[in-house]
């Protein structure tokens, strides 16, 4: 081999380890991610026996870890990974949400009151919010390019007997996660996060994700609904039972539920 051709295999090295350095550090957390959670980009097997289970609910855990890393750093006197925060803010009581972000994981669970709690990185990602006419409005609004690691988490806290009228989520990047109050109207889309309900009713629901697990538990009387389930490459399961990636039901009553996912399980019981 020439000296020539030595150099131009050295240049080349050093070229492509800058790219994957800098991929790394513009696109940060959310990148290895990417390559963590969705390993089905170079095997397929992974959709055999709930594999793909396994790797979204991973992700389930990521907020609640960086909460317990956050009071770590507290206690031993260091810098807070999401300097960026707000814990437990009073809002108005609201019957409505419309809520819309680029970078955030989502819980709305039941609890004593109306507030909120925000933790971030980043101070672009700190979401503003205003309630007007019962209608709670929640918007991120963010710059076209984002560098390094973003991280955003946001918590909504609704006392337990309320029943909302509309619910309009939209996430590019994100898990959605309900648990314990009741919606008339539940409009969630997401490029790429779960999405999952537990212990809720509604009388219309509308879920869908481009990549992303969508999962609706513990509901009163699933036969009420009208379902619509469709996934690309994943299964729909119902009450238990598999039917492979589409389930039809006509349903009891006026109440639907329409879910779809381009890769990713459906399980609704």
């Amino acid at each position: 081999m020439s000296r020539k051709n030595i150099i131009l295999i050295v240049i080349a090295g050093i070229t492509i380890g800058c790219v994957l350095f800098g991929t790394y550090y513009h696109v940060g957390k959310f990148t290895k991610r990417i390559v963590h959670n969705f390993p089905f980009i170079w095997d397929l097997s992974i959709f055999d026996d709930d594999k793909i289970d396994e790797i979204f609910d991973e992700d389930f855990e990521d907020d609640w870890i960086e909460e317990v890393n956050d009071k770590k750093d507290k206690e031993r006197g260091r810098k807070s990974r999401n300097p960026y925060s707000f814990s437990n803010k009073s809002i108005e009581a609201f019957n409505s949400l419309d809520l819309s972000a680029q970078v955030m994981g989502i819980d709305i669970i039941k609890g004593d009151s109306f507030n909120l709690s925000v933790t971030s990185n980043k101070q672009y990602l700190i979401p503003e919010y205003s309630v007007k006419d019962g209608v709670l409005r929640i918007e991120q609004n963010t710059p076209k390019v984002m560098h390094g690691a973003n991280n955003c988490h946001l918590r909504l806290v609704v006392p337990e007997r309320t029943k909302l009228e509309t619910m309009d989520i939209k996430v590019n990047v994100g898990a959605v996660r309900l648990k314990g109050f009741d919606c008339e109207e539940c409009f969630i889309q997401t490029d790429v996060g779960e999405i999952t309900i537990r212990d809720m009713n509604y009388a219309t629901m509308d879920l869908s994700s481009n990549v992303g697990n969508i999962t609706v538990e513990y509901l009163d009387n699933l036969n009420d609904y009208e379902i619509r389930a469709d996934t690309d490459v994943g299964h729909v399961s119902v009450d238990g039972e598999k039917h492979k990636n589409s389930y039809r039901q006509a349903g009891n009553s006026t109440k639907s539920i329409t879910a779809s996912t381009n890769v990713g399980n459906i399980k609704l019981h």
